[in-house]
């Protein structure tokens, strides 16, 4: 890893509106052409299996100089203490409680 990030925004984009770019125009220039430079290029490579798509706008926090990473390789995501995460070890433990969490635990708390 190499930075933390916070979540400034999250925005859902749905592209069977014919006006998802205008929905989308209050946004910074440089997100606006991010978003439709990943729509260009999922189209030219996948095509679109759905219509809604949902982007996490997000800042750069903290660089990682120690670039930590966990003790094993994980399929899925799993979740750091961010003191584990800024203690300057390279290898970090991830959150054994929150790492097996499903999307319904996260949305309720």
């Amino acid at each position: 890893m190499d930075f933390l990030y916070s979540v400034q925004k999250t925005i859902t984009i749905d592209m069977s509106d014919l006006k998802w770019k205008e929905s989308i125009g209050y946004l910074d220039e440089n997100i606006i052409g991010r978003i439709e430079g990943y729509f260009g290029g999922r189209e030219a490579e996948f095509g679109f299996e759905k219509s809604i798509f949902m982007f996490w706008i997000l800042k750069e926090e903290k660089e990682l100089l120690h670039k930590p990473r966990p003790l094993q390789n994980y399929n899925n995501h799993v979740y750091f203490l961010y003191d584990e995460i800024c203690s300057g070890k390279e290898l970090v433990l991830i959150d054994s409680k929150n790492s097996t969490r499903e999307k319904q635990d996260l949305a309720n708390s």
